[in-house]
């Protein structure tokens, strides 16, 4: 939870026209996720589903390396930041019901927070209170392991900063969640984890989703992975009193997909409701995101916590979901999720070469380089420099970012999937003139501007 979802600055998916498929592929899908498996790049669970049927469901890899314990369908994920949305139907639940309305102040409740007279219900929801991000804190590394009381929780945000004034603008942010599970405790007179049981759980007929405890509480659950040199090892493991309301649940690819499609299916809160919670400001509705695919729209939440990825998307044109956990990512999971969104809507897509090894270069070949690149298909120029003995691409108002050498014209920054080919659609040696860049699919082909 302290490092969110962030797809980089390069990934956008383009407004081109494409056909609908009707029948899914599952052979590519499989080629999908038996390569990711084979090569041991992630390991979860994806689920895909039209309307109520589910077309499609594997595990990859484990969900506990030491006792050698597959993934399946059954597995159950800490989902992180997807809670957000479930804890934003809850409380939409009690507006209905009358108990509090979205101009409610947080006053009513919580006094001592910051700016509490001018923050609502409505700011909370919408990431728009100007509450820092507690997760953001240097300590919360600290603490984020150990049991924390509400009491212990409140202190903190009472002495947050203000980033901005309610309402002025959108700043993401794990503490208006928070906030919001405290006040659905406070209004119910229940624990958070019995009113999710009450009105989500059971409505829904959901087996598998529940507040989080410590690891291994319950059966199916899997432990979580981070990537090094050696291959993988154990992540942290947050305590979920401190994350709550904002990321504490788990639940798995089966359950997430019943509550999308409950909640779309309006069984949850009356159309309107529904409509207000999508209803998108600086892209963010009431506890949810869109996520663009071509020219489709689906609607969701992503989730990071620990070594836990997740992501969640309905779209409600086609009635698609896609559903996907996992604990362990050394391959970007948004390219994943690409790869996987391509094949339901048959989009052409090809994995990266996983066997590919990397190679050494000699700076003075790296320099040859070197040059300010742009695209008549990208907005942001980007600058191809040396630093270091090490080749680094920076977009425009954007970090530089390392690139590995795989040959003498093709270079990798795996974190993002992006792979830069030197020249790659014409003969030419260097000092080279072009390069066209592969992200998520897509791709940009970029030419190097004479320098002034």
């Amino acid at each position: 939870m302290k490092i969110q979802i962030v797809y980089f600055f390069l990934t956008f998916f383009s407004l081109s026209s494409m056909s609908a498929q009707t029948t899914l592929d599952t052979t590519a899908l499989n080629a999908i996720f038996d390569q990711i498996e084979l090569h041991d790049k992630d390991m979860g669970s994806v689920l895909i589903a039209e309307g109520d049927k589910v077309l499609y469901s594997r595990g990859f890899g484990y969900a506990n390396l030491e006792t050698k314990t597959k993934n399946t369908p059954a597995t159950k994920f800490r989902v992180g930041s997807i809670t957000k949305t479930i804890t934003a139907v809850m409380i939409l639940q009690l507006i209905e019901s009358k108990q509090i309305s979205l101009d409610t102040p947080l006053s009513k409740f919580f006094p001592s927070v910051p700016n509490a007279k001018r923050i609502n219900i409505e700011h909370l929801l919408q990431h728009r209170s100007g509450l820092f991000n507690l997760t953001n804190l240097e300590d919360y590394f600290s603490y984020m392991a150990i049991p924390q009381s509400q009491s212990q929780m409140l202190e903190r945000i009472n002495n947050l900063e203000i980033n901005f004034e309610p309402g002025a603008q959108f700043e993401y942010s794990n503490t208006n969640y928070i906030l919001l599970g405290f006040i659905l405790e406070k209004i119910t007179g229940k624990t958070y984890a019995e009113v999710l049981e009450e009105k989500i759980v059971k409505p829904l007929g959901l087996t598998d989703t529940y507040l989080g405890q410590k690891i291994g509480t319950f059966s199916n659950e899997a432990y979580s992975y981070t990537p090094n040199t050696l291959g993988w090892i154990p992540a942290t493991e947050t305590d979920m009193s401190v994350p709550s309301a904002a990321g504490a649940i788990v639940s798995n690819p089966t359950d997430l997909h019943r509550f999308i499609r409950g909640l779309f299916k309006e069984q949850l809160t009356s159309s309107n409701t529904l409509q207000q919670m999508l209803t998108i400001k600086d892209g963010y509705g009431y506890g949810v995101f869109t996520f663009p695919f071509y020219e489709r729209m689906a609607y969701g939440h992503n989730g990071g916590i620990d070594g836990f990825v997740s992501n969640l998307a309905y779209f409600p044109e086609e009635e698609i979901t896609i559903s996907l956990t996992a604990n362990a990512v050394n391959f970007p999971f948004n390219d994943l999720i690409v790869a996987t969104l391509s094949s339901i809507f048959g989009q052409d897509y090809e994995l990266p070469d996983f066997t590919a090894q990397k190679i050494e270069l000699p700076v003075e070949q790296l320099e040859q380089y070197s040059g300010n690149y742009t695209s008549e298909q990208f907005p942001l120029a980007i600058s191809i420099r040396v630093e270091n003995g090490v080749l680094t691409g920076q977009a425009t108002g954007q970090r530089s970012f390392p690139l590995d050498a795989y040959s003498e014209t093709e270079f990798r920054f795996d974190p993002v999937g992006i792979i830069i080919h030197f020249d790659a659609e014409v003969e030419a040696t260097p000092p080279f003139s072009s390069f066209v860049l592969h992200q998520a699919g897509q791709k940009y082909t970029f030419k190097r501007q004479a320098e002034k």
